[in-house]
């Protein structure tokens, strides 16, 4: 039975877009099969966007399809964009993001090609929960991957977005059941 519902988020993720189409069909029977009824937004951004240029007016919009939808999880995938305090803080312990690091390094923007330039020999990605600061919410899963010397920047980018593809449904249903108290 279907009863939690989620809303994810994305301004660029490559499961949501056409190319990662197939793949992430897979994660959404798994989701649907776990009792999670969720709505995807892709290429939503502020400043020069169709839906707003003020991060506010933005928000409202976004908080708006959430109330319309009756959302209970705000799932953040690709978003890279900073919310507001009064946003973080109305939704706090019911949004989340994926991030691609091993948190709490390389926080914000171009954390693979920072791993990737300090010369990490591990990288991954990290499902956390969304609070006003960037990247530092609490920790809900992680995934790691090797980082060879051969492997080159796209190497490394192509492995964590494996274990995005993983990672983040199996977060979003554990997330739910706690919700359901299971």
């Amino acid at each position: 039975m279907v009863n939690n519902k989620v809303l994810i988020i994305s301004y660029y993720f490559p499961p949501f877009q056409r190319v990662g189409g197939r793949r992430w069909a897979k994660h959404a029977k798994f989701l649907y099969k776990k009792g999670v009824d969720f709505k995807v937004l892709t290429g939503l951004y502020y400043g020069d966007s169709p839906w707003s240029s003020d991060i506010e007016e933005f928000e409202n919009k976004i908080d708006q399809e959430l109330k319309n939808h009756n959302c209970q999880i705000i799932c953040l995938a690709g978003f890279m964009r900073i919310l507001t305090k009064n946003f973080t803080d109305k939704w706090l312990g019911k949004m989340i993001n994926i991030h691609p690091s091993l948190l709490p390094k390389y926080k914000g923007a171009n954390a693979i090609k920072q791993a990737f330039d300090a010369g990490e020999g591990e990288s991954g990605c990290t499902v956390h929960y969304v609070n006003e600061k960037v990247d530092d919410g609490q920790i809900i899963a992680q995934r790691s991957i090797e980082i060879k010397k051969n492997d080159s920047l796209n190497d490394v980018k192509r492995k964590i977005l494996k274990e995005e593809l993983e990672i983040f449904p199996l977060a979003i249903a554990e997330i739910t059941k706690e919700m359901r108290n299971e």
